[in-house]
């Protein structure tokens, strides 16, 4: 997008409508369903929370559902009676969300079942805002578009939820036409692939982040120990094929990583917030894939959730043993590996983004502010065409504008880019259960050691594993300083 590397070819289309798109907001496996969860997309603050089936004994229910475990539901994060976010409270036994303050209680379509203080409660006013939601692929998707406000009966505070299972409320009840326009990865429906899956809340935009990972070239020098080397650079020979246009762009890289050792590598972006690189079986014998939604919460801030995926082609142990050992893999500790390389980039793209927003608020545009004259910008290239020409300058538009660079949070500090605990653990439900279970690790150990050894045993055996489990915890609150490439050569 410099002057000297013109603009992707382009195909000019509608208005983008960021309100009108389907965007993963979580990994159903990591929400507690117990408990709501608050999420921002797109400045929109959100509720989200799981709904439990009526039991089989239950006459009345605040909601039915085609799913026997129930069915997740997203809100509006805020109380119609005083404003208060609905987050704050919790899920009753009878399975409604209650607001933490006044105890208004709202079923599966938001309609208010419960007044505890009495009141009209047979009225849009008195309904919490739903938004449509379905799970695909392990993902839960939300579009922010409200749906109508739909208020119980005033004879029968039930009867309005009787068909709570149905539409894309529910987590199994979506039809084809409800959820068209999903960003799924159809691969991801063949069971012989693979998953793992992690995410983080990033500081910042939810463009540094899709440059960053469209950006193949930038891998052996900021990964270098930690998942690449400085060795392993090979030809940059990217190119589209597939033309940008509203729906996105492909592209193919002919060498491929590593110096070409893994194959050609196939880039396709999904607009507005997927990305994938595929690399075919022929030279390692399986198939693999980096997924990528960029999930725009805010100015300067966005949900990174990653998928990597493997597809083991040859037979016998030499494709069992890796896929058995990757089902064995406790999700939690997928997480707390794959937070360093995600640290890798965290503290110079929201340094650089702060860069790209100032020199953006002087006028200049991409193709001024940055200097791209390689081959392996070419995706990058792409998707700035895609901001200018089909995406409105992006969800919260120019990023040059006053109004933009007002809400974007001040230059954080190196501890506070490397916060694990708020970026991710805190609401991790792998995660927080793991945090919990190194004290009953340490009670079953310690009590082995003194059943065996009596007292000296169970002291060493103690002093031992507080080490190691200290270490742990550690792990999931703060990463390190400095990053893997910049210790030793």
């Amino acid at each position: 997008m410099s002057t000297d590397f013109p603009d992707a070819p382009f195909n000019r289309t509608h208005a983008f409508d960021w309100l009108d798109q389907w965007y993963p907001v979580g990994f159903v496996k990591d929400f507690d369903p117990a408990a709501p969860h608050r999420l921002v997309l797109l400045g929109i603050p959100l509720v989200i929370w799981h709904q439990p089936a009526p039991s089989s004994d239950q006459h009345h229910s605040s909601s039915s559902s085609s799913s026997s475990s129930g069915s997740w539901r997203v809100f509006a994060d805020v109380c119609p009676h005083r404003l208060v976010p609905l987050s704050e409270g919790r899920i009753t036994p009878g399975g409604l969300l209650q607001c933490p303050y006044h105890g208004w209680a709202f079923n599966g379509q938001g309609g208010c079942e419960i007044i505890p203080q009495e009141g009209h409660h047979a009225t849009p006013r008195a309904c919490a805002t739903a938004y449509p939601c379905v799970v695909r692929q392990g993902l839960l998707f939300v579009k922010p578009a409200a749906l109508p406000k739909r208020p119980v009966a005033s004879d029968d505070s039930s009867s309005s939820s009787s068909s709570a299972g149905a539409g894309v409320h529910a987590d199994a009840g979506g039809s084809t036409a409800d959820a068209a326009g999903l960003p799924l990865v159809p691969e991801f429906d063949d069971p012989a692939w693979l998953v793992q899956d992690t995410w983080r809340d990033v500081p910042y935009d939810w463009a540094s982040l899709m440059e960053n990972v469209l950006d193949a070239s930038h891998v052996p020098f900021t990964h270098h120990k930690s998942i690449s080397s400085r060795d392993s650079v090979g030809a940059y020979d990217m190119r589209l094929t597939r033309q940008v246009s509203g729906a996105g762009f492909r592209g193919a890289w002919a060498t491929g990583p590593r110096a070409g050792a893994l194959g050609p590598q196939a880039t396709e972006f999904v607009a507005p917030c997927l990305m994938r690189h595929t690399i075919d079986a022929q030279l390692r014998g399986y198939e693999s894939m980096v997924v990528v939604y960029a999930v725009p919460i805010a100015p300067g801030k966005c949900r990174l959730l990653n998928r990597n995926a493997f597809k083991f082609t040859g037979q016998g142990w030499a494709a069992k043993l890796p896929a058995l050992l990757m089902k064995a893999a406790p999700g939690w500790a997928i997480h707390l590996g794959t937070q360093v390389p995600l640290e890798d980039d965290q503290i110079f793209l929201h340094y650089g983004e702060a860069e790209f927003v100032a020199a953006a608020g002087k006028g200049k545009s991409a193709a001024q502010a940055y200097y791209m004259p390689s081959k392996a910008d070419t995706y990058v290239v792409a998707f700035r065409s895609w901001i200018r020409h089909h995406g409105n300058g992006g969800p919260f538009g120019d990023v040059g504008r006053p109004e933009y660079r007002a809400q974007l949070q001040p230059r954080l500090s190196h501890p506070q880019l490397l916060d694990r605990y708020s970026q991710h653990t805190a609401n991790c439900a792998q995660c927080q259960a793991a945090l919990k279970q190194p004290e009953a690790v340490a009670g079953l150990l310690g009590g082995a050691g003194l059943r065996v050894g009596g007292w000296a045993a169970a002291a060493a055996a103690a002093w031992l594993l507080r080490g190691a489990l200290t270490g742990l915890e550690g792990a999931f609150h703060t990463g390190s300083y400095p990053p893997p490439r910049n210790k030793g050569p």
